[in-house]
């Protein structure tokens, strides 16, 4: 809540100024805020991956991109970006710094929704390696390692091409800007609306996000 709306709720009115006994009510009700109270802020990582040099493989990180970019003009300093063009046991150390991780990928379904995001729970891999590695898996070495337990996701978004060129197609650049507009308006009400827990609401979201998308 900025210092503006505090400031409306704080002023009485002339009823209020002049007759004391005249119990004071808000014009808004007071709505406690990550800002003014002492709750902490979800600590959000987007891990997206991909290959940007196989066109449309780069999705994942293309969206990663276009995240950090806006939360950084938006002044949303508790959520953090980072790409790679795999998935390996390093990423789980990562996860020990943050309350919520979105890990985000191209996908090659053809009859995938433009992009979908579902839960995810730790799940060891079947074989032993530290590389391309799965979200899944990211996620259980995570706790195996530093028992770190965030909140997961995997945000999937639908790939058309998959050339050797560094731009996407225009399929999937509308699959991407449709993930982007629906993802901005959650992870902005976050920072405005307080939480019950530091992941609380972000985690609410984001189960409202897979039953809209249908996963």
């Amino acid at each position: 809540m900025n210092e503006e709306h505090q400031g409306r709720q704080g002023h009485q009115g002339p009823a209020n100024s002049l007759d004391p006994s005249v119990p004071f009510v808000p014009l808004v009700p007071a709505i406690p805020s990550l800002r003014s109270a002492a709750l902490p802020l979800p600590r959000i990582l987007v891990c997206g991956y991909g290959n940007p040099g196989r066109q449309d493989d780069g999705l994942g990180v293309r969206f990663a991109e276009c995240i950090e970019i806006w939360a950084m003009a938006a002044g949303l300093g508790h959520i953090h970006c980072r790409t790679d063009i795999q998935l390996n046991i390093e990423h789980a150390l990562a996860l020990t710094a943050c309350d919520t991780v979105v890990f985000a990928d191209a996908t090659t379904e053809a009859d995938a929704p433009p992009f979908r995001l579902r839960p995810l729970s730790p799940a060891p891999a079947t074989a032993f390696s530290t590389h391309a590695l799965t979200p899944e898996t990211v996620l259980a070495w995570a706790v195996e390692l530093y028992d770190a337990h965030p909140a997961a996701f995997l945000l999937t978004l639908r790939g058309e091409s998959w050339n050797l060129e560094d731009s996407l197609s225009p399929a999937a650049a509308a699959n991407l800007e449709a993930a982007l507009a629906f993802v901005k308006p959650i992870w902005n009400a976050t920072c405005t609306v307080a939480l019950p827990s530091p992941t609380g609401k972000f985690v609410v979201e984001a189960e409202v996000w897979s039953e809209h998308l249908g996963s």
